[in-house]
């Protein structure tokens, strides 16, 4: 079920006069960003019902269902069977696309999966709790997160941005830290700021955005629209900010891409 701000937007957005079609965009919209918001709260699925247009398909076409994790979603804890999503492949493949980005844009995330990817580097030293500074390495599926509940606190009031973290995982010692099928025993969630203090050879990366080309009908195009302009506004917002302060504050340069698929 849609917040009521988010309710409204569709509406804006759709700028609706009760055609059936819009209708039955909002409707679309509505149903994947209501599935979206229940990760990490239920694993409650019916068989063989695809979670993003709710149709029950016959026992036929269950090959065509398959489960997919969301990207991003073990930055926040959630893990097997409490973030995925079952979707027809064949029919709905667009639909998870966008369900993608509003669980991204939603949380604020920057997965680095297959949707979204960065060139930021495996490996770098952290500071641990006892102060003795470590090598780690970037987790799997746990990217960087952008708390809007913690501030850079020297930002100017007119200039004030979120905290950026990225999770990383390391053990005591730093031995087998490349071969990632050996577990670490720690992870932790480290501020850029850090990041940047014990790194100082990081200059640059990028971040790269898929999004869905408009290759459909109207309808589904509609669709589209609305999740591509949510991640343009997304980015204008919060990440564009967040990038321009990171170049003034550490002359880290962040390249964001699009790439269009």
């Amino acid at each position: 079920m849609l917040s009521e701000n988010h309710l409204h937007a569709v509406v804006d957005y759709l700028n609706m006069d009760n055609d059936p079609e819009d209708i039955k965009t909002q409707k679309t919209i509505e149903i994947i960003n209501g599935r979206v918001l229940t990760l990490g709260y239920s694993s409650r699925k019916l068989i063989g019902q695809d979670n993003l247009d709710l149709i029950v398909y016959p026992e036929t076409n269950d090959d065509d269902l398959v489960t997919e994790i969301v990207e991003g979603s073990m930055t926040l804890n959630m893990e097997y069977p409490y973030n995925d999503i079952i979707y027809n492949k064949k029919i709905n493949e667009w639909r998870m696309f966008c369900a993608q980005i509003y669980f991204r844009t939603h949380y604020n995330l920057i997965p680095n999966e297959t949707l979204t990817k960065t060139t930021f580097p495996k490996f770098i030293n952290i500071r641990r709790s006892n102060g003795n500074i470590v090598k780690a390495r970037i987790k799997k599926k746990a990217g960087f997160r952008i708390s809007k509940a913690s501030m850079e606190e020297d930002a100017i009031p007119t200039s004030r941005v979120p905290k950026l973290y990225l999770r990383v995982e390391f053990s005591s010692s730093d031995t087998n830290l490349e071969d990632y099928s050996i577990p670490q025993d720690y992870y932790k969630d480290i501020p850029f700021s850090n990041i940047c203090e014990y790194n100082p050879e990081i200059k640059d990366f990028e971040i790269t955005f898929s999004l869905p080309n408009n290759v459909y009908d109207d309808y589904r195009n509609g669709v589209i629209n609305y999740y591509c302009e949510l991640h343009n506004k997304w980015c204008d917002e919060l990440l564009y900010p967040l990038v321009k302060y990171i170049k003034t504050k550490y002359d880290i340069n962040i390249k964001i891409n699009t790439h269009i698929i």
